[in-house]
């Protein structure tokens, strides 16, 4: 089974061939369109508008299973043509509806050159063009830095800006106890959305480990098995590939070498299940993106989020004390950046560990004072007492703090705006210390 898949996935086709820089074309041909493959497969061109008169754009593959061609936003009533060989050349698709809302998509096209028009007996303005291609033939990805990553579901190979929704999670099942994956909201910290990818003796082959030192296994060998967390046992179960296109992270298949079953979410909040893994067309959505720790701090709103706990009640400050408020998104007062935290002593290492600052002020951090209260201060890298980490539970996350050892909660878990917070030992159970990320 093994060098059958390897056969299968041999070689490697790029999606898109541009051409040399010196290279000439004719005017007619218009502007080339080219495909940045290390973050997306997508191209969008913006704000074409029927002023400049008619727009023109080219592209090439040599090898592709879809082609997908949209027109979209904007205002007025654009039309679009798409040609194969040369610009008058094979007609393949004209889209010719009220508005601009036009797609043209062509599943296992012809390698070559494809010619797009925009064009329209009416005026339009702020349009823009997305143009897709995805890659032929996939292989395994022989070489992925060691670092944590977080594995974010992509919804749809063909959004013009990737849409990441849902990130792989650790949850503890309230009945057996096991940790099982499912996706949630991707949030911008903590272990219980972080894997490494750990090298075996094969090449290409890694065991996913979670800062715990567990490591993802499917539950049995057959389709529809849960995917869990256990200790590492370095059996053929607890290997995974990951098929994509070789250096490319945004856009892989996680394959289990010991059931040659990929690794899926289920839809709103499921659980990650194996399944069959095919390539292509309406199954896309089984592919994932990598996301370092770094990737995924910025992918957060740049005045944060909000965090609230089980009551509907959030975290809020009054810029000195943290305190229980309501979830006003709005407010500067309950948005919270989280920011990776560089160990002193550790070669500045990420340990899994993260600041809290307020409204994105990257001066100011969250901080545990004398009497466990959460405080308002300037940071400090040298102050343990301003680093967090996560802890999955079945519901949500619970905030540990690397100082006191306590969970961020409400004095004595009680609930209700105005309560000041605290940490509290973790070890009770106590459901106003888990919180959930909330974003608007």
């Amino acid at each position: 089974m093994f060098r059958t898949l390897q056969a299968r996935f041999a070689g490697l086709l790029l999606a898109c061939a541009a051409a040399p820089a010196i290279a000439q074309t004719p005017p007619e041909w218009g502007t080339q369109i080219v495909f940045d493959t290390r973050e997306s497969f997508t191209t969008t061109i913006d704000n074409l508008t029927s002023s400049e008169g008619q727009s023109r754009f080219w592209f090439e593959t040599s090898g592709a299973l879809d082609i997908r061609i949209l027109l979209h936003d904007g205002y007025g009533d654009a039309d679009l043509l798409v040609f194969k060989d040369s610009p008058n050349g094979t007609f393949l698709c004209g889209q010719f509806a009220v508005g601009n809302d036009e797609e043209c998509r062509f599943r296992d096209p012809a390698p070559g050159k494809y010619f797009i028009q925009v064009i329209t007996d009416r005026a339009y303005a702020q349009v823009k063009l997305s143009t897709s291609v995805l890659p032929a033939h996939v292989r395994s990805i022989l070489d992925i830095p060691d670092e944590p990553y977080q594995f974010v579901r992509r919804t749809d190979f063909f959004d013009p800006v990737p849409d990441y929704v849902e990130c792989l999670e650790a949850r503890v099942d309230p009945v057996s106890h096991v940790r099982t994956m499912s996706g949630n909201r991707c949030v911008p910290m903590g272990s219980s959305q972080q894997w490494r990818l750990v090298k075996t003796w094969n090449n290409g082959v890694f065991h996913l480990r979670n800062p715990h030192n567990l490591c993802l296994f499917p539950e049995h060998s057959g389709k529809g098995a849960r995917v869990v967390e256990r200790n590492c046992d370095g059996s053929y179960a607890s290997e995974w590939e990951f098929m994509g296109v070789d250096g490319r992270t945004h856009y892989t298949w996680i394959v289990n070498r010991s059931t040659w079953l990929c690794m899926d979410i289920q839809p709103a909040g499921g659980p990650a299940l194996m399944v069959d893994c095919t390539w292509g067309g309406a199954d896309v959505a089984k592919a994932w993106r990598l996301r370092t720790d770094d990737e995924r701090a910025k992918a957060q709103p740049v005045n944060g989020g909000v965090l609230r706990n089980k009551d509907g009640y959030c975290m809020i400050d009054d810029s000195v004390w943290g305190m229980l408020g309501p979830c006003n998104a709005g407010s500067p007062h309950a948005r919270y950046v989280f920011a990776p935290a560089y160990t002193i002593g550790s070669g500045d290492k990420w340990s899994g560990q993260f600041v809290i600052h307020p409204n994105g002020d990257k001066t100011l951090c969250i901080s545990v004072d004398a009497i466990n209260h959460a405080a308002i201060v300037g940071c400090d890298p040298t102050d343990v007492g301003q680093r967090w980490r996560t802890e999955a539970s079945f519901t949500g996350l619970r905030f540990p703090n690397m100082r006191t050892g306590g969970c961020l909660n409400s004095q004595g878990g009680q609930s209700y705006p105005g309560i000041f917070l605290a940490t509290i030992p973790c070890g009770t159970f106590i459901p106003t210390s888990i919180w959930t990320w909330f974003r608007s």
